[in-house]
């Protein structure tokens, strides 16, 4: 693990050794760092579903210190660095859960050695690859913003797994800002 400097507000940001620096120095997708910002105007709640690193939690979270940030990711490998990235952060929370159509739990596919790009479904369909499963707690994001409150903005990229997260996110008022990931879903035939 370490530690590098992004451009302001995101400031420090923990990413992997394996990771190049520069890639994350300017910031990370811009275009939807302004389109998250520009949604998180109205204060509430910022769910980062798939946060991966927390780079789009941490922005909000620093930009728009009034929002409470609640980021996602199941990832045994990518949620140190999660929690790392929002330590000290008082209106911050990374949380290990899977965001899909239920409560329960479900499995979570990972290369070992491979920071990015775990999947919740079985990936055999798409490569060979070495893939590990481990187990991890699924909650549906109605359920969860009953809890919270109802959230102000939602940042979707879980890798091919949309259709199971948007199955559970049918009562969110706020903006829905998804990533589709086209070749995972084909690959599901979905």
């Amino acid at each position: 693990m370490k530690r590098i400097r992004v451009v302001d507000p995101v400031g420090d940001f923990w990413i992997p050794d394996s990771e190049p620096d520069g890639v994350w120095q300017e910031g990370w997708e811009s275009e939807v760092a302004v389109k998250i910002l520009d949604a998180c105007r109205a204060g509430g709640t910022f769910l980062d579903v798939g946060s991966n690193l927390g780079y789009f939690a941490r922005l909000v979270a620093k930009a728009r210190p009034e929002m409470r940030v609640v980021a996602l990711e199941p990832s045994p490998v990518l949620a140190p660095y999660l929690a790392r990235n929002l330590a000290g952060l008082p209106n911050a929370v990374a949380l290990p859960l899977v965001a899909g159509a239920g409560a329960g739990t479900t499995g979570f596919y990972y290369r070992a050695g491979a920071e990015g790009n775990g999947r919740s479904y079985d990936p055999a369909s798409q490569d060979a690859n070495a893939w590990q499963m481990v187990t991890v707690p699924a909650v549906a994001l109605d359920a969860l913003c009953a809890t919270l409150g109802d959230a102000a903005c939602v940042k979707i990229d879980v890798e091919g797994y949309e259709p199971e997260v948007l199955r559970g996110a049918t009562s969110i008022k706020g903006p829905l800002l998804v990533e589709i990931h086209e070749p995972y879903l084909r690959g599901r035939r979905i």
